[in-house]
């Protein structure tokens, strides 16, 4: 920028989703669960159950708050189902009465959120769905369809764990 020109600063406010370690206590019925059931599910940490209508409610929610505190911008993190084997173990207590795939559950879900806030909307993706077609591993986070509700998307990139796309599994200090 030209000097003594104004500098125009965002706020962008950081919303973790789905991803939660707090809100499983208080609410355990919005939790995802190990199977049978009944112990809470833990990937690292907590999950919300992204097919809980209330919680979808309650991000939104939160949103809206942040837009209140004035930020122009909100970025969702963890917009996402948990990664890997143990996704497999989870059970989701309110997906009985949600039978759509994953995918089409967060692009309907960042619908909602988009038309309630009326603020741009940035989300973080798990980086390995840059390199595939679709939702292969269940995420939820198909590139196409959420890219018609949010005005940027991060692909988080983490070399450390993409081992099999390097030469003898091995990360060199040159990927960063």
């Amino acid at each position: 920028r030209m000097a003594g020109a104004a500098l125009e600063v965002m706020s962008i406010a950081r919303l973790v989703a789905f991803k939660d370690s707090k809100l499983i206590y208080a609410r355990p019925d919005l939790s995802v669960r190990f199977k049978p059931g009944k112990r809470l599910f833990w990937a690292g940490t907590g999950w919300l159950d992204a097919y809980s209508p209330e919680v979808r409610d309650y991000l939104i929610d939160l949103a809206l708050e942040w837009k209140n505190f004035g930020v122009d911008e909100i970025q969702l993190d963890y917009i996402r189902f948990p990664k890997g084997r143990t996704s497999t173990w989870g059970v989701w207590l309110h997906q009985a009465k949600d039978k759509r795939k994953r995918d089409v559950l967060i692009a309907s879900f960042l619908d909602r959120l988009d038309r309630a806030l009326k603020l741009p909307l940035s989300v973080d993706i798990y980086g390995l769905t840059t390199l595939v077609d679709g939702d292969p591993r269940t995420l939820g986070q198909t590139i196409e369809k959420m890219a018609r509700h949010v005005e940027a998307i991060s692909p988080m990139m983490y070399a450390n764990g993409m081992t099999t796309y390097f030469k003898n599994r091995k990360v060199t200090e040159r990927v960063y």
